[in-house]
């Protein structure tokens, strides 16, 4: 479980520095809120903004998850309050590029993030298409 645990901080984390930048207060008409830019771009904002649970509402949970992921957001946010490291904490992002494969539902939305402490990197967020064709954020493992 602390392994499990470890991971998902790890990719939350991840996806939460790749996803605030320079476009953060923007927004594109072109995009729609359930296009896999749409979609990522929430995701960034609300990692921005330090809103675990805003976040997580835009993660890809299965239905045998379902049941355990309020306590799963209660144990990042915990974890989100008491983290220091400005190598974890998004300044800003951009926008680079965007890779879907509509024919198997998924996509790759990449940013530049820089980060409190100065450090750029190239970000990449993970989506899923499910049933309904709502796309959702997938927690790389």
């Amino acid at each position: 479980m602390k392994k499990v645990f470890s991971v998902m901080l790890v990719c939350f984390m991840a996806a939460a520095l790749a996803g605030c930048g320079s476009n953060s207060g923007s927004s594109n008409s072109s995009r729609g809120s359930n296009s896999p830019r749409g979609v990522a771009d929430k995701a960034m904002k609300c990692s921005k903004a330090e809103d675990v649970r805003g976040y997580f509402d835009l993660v890809y949970f299965s239905e045998k998850d379902q049941a355990q992921k309020d306590g799963f957001v209660q144990m990042v946010e915990e974890k989100a309050k008491a983290n220091t490291d400005d190598s974890k904490v998004i300044d800003n992002y951009k926008f680079v590029e965007e890779n879907v494969d509509e024919e198997n539902g998924k996509a790759t939305v990449v940013y530049d993030v820089t980060y409190k402490n100065g450090q750029t990197k190239k970000e990449n967020v993970s989506l899923t298409r499910d049933e309904s064709g709502k796309w959702w954020v997938v927690l790389d493992k």
